[in-house]
């Protein structure tokens, strides 16, 4: 605890942004590429590829995003699986991929970090039907900004996403601290742009510092 102050110690910060899926929100199904690999037949590698390219387009339907989904996937109207996969992958997409519960510190901490007059912000790579729990929630009554990839037309790592929320937040980046659970989409181009960044890893698996287990344990660093 006292290293991570000290880590936050003469920093005036100003602004937080958080990560959304598996930051505050935990998914129910955690396997979402495999499971579409499984129910098309195709290679999950280059569902994978085709998975990060649609985060940054939006779509306004489930079956919007499927038809798109499965027109990448190279799985075409005519051929004669298209009718039964496409029928899989909408319930899927549209009951269990949506499941997921909210992790039980995430109120607590939002609440005081409003309370301390922090702002801010979730900048998050997400497709369109991934962001229904966010509202779902009530999480936006909580945030001064919120970054979506698919609104942004950018994902992260890619610097335009960070740039994107500090500018619209108006502050800089010495200012804002991030938090969220991906070294390489989040800690890492965080602290390539001078931004204070925790990795908040829930099951205290990896070897990193600065790193938090819980987001109790931002709450206790920042009061």
């Amino acid at each position: 605890m006292d290293k991570l102050k000290d880590y936050l110690s003469g920093r005036n910060i100003r602004g937080v942004v958080f990560d959304l899926w598996f930051t505050l929100i935990e998914p129910v199904e955690k396997d979402r590429e495999i499971k579409t690999s499984r129910i098309t037949g195709v290679d999950i590698e280059k569902v994978r590829n085709v998975w990060e390219s649609l985060m940054t387009i939006e779509f306004y339907s489930t079956l919007k995003f499927v038809e798109t989904l499965m027109g990448s996937l190279e799985i075409y109207v005519r051929s004669k699986e298209y009718e039964n996969i496409k029928k899989s992958l909408l319930r899927y997409y549209g009951t269990d991929a949506l499941k997921s519960d909210l992790y039980d510190d995430v109120y607590e901490t939002l609440d005081f970090l409003v309370k301390r007059h922090f702002k801010l912000g979730i900048l998050s790579n997400v497709h369109s039907p991934y962001k229904e729990p966010f509202y779902q929630y009530g999480l936006q009554n909580f945030f001064d900004v919120v970054c979506f990839s698919d609104e942004m037309r950018v994902i992260k790592p890619h610097y335009p996403a960070f740039y994107n929320v500090l500018e619209r937040m108006k502050l800089n980046p010495k200012e804002v601290l991030l938090v969220g659970d991906d070294f390489e989409n989040d800690i890492k181009p965080a602290n390539s742009l001078k931004m204070p960044a925790l990795l908040l890893d829930r099951e205290d698996k990896k070897d990193y510092f600065p790193k938090i287990n819980s987001l109790k344990t931002l709450v206790k660093i920042l009061e």
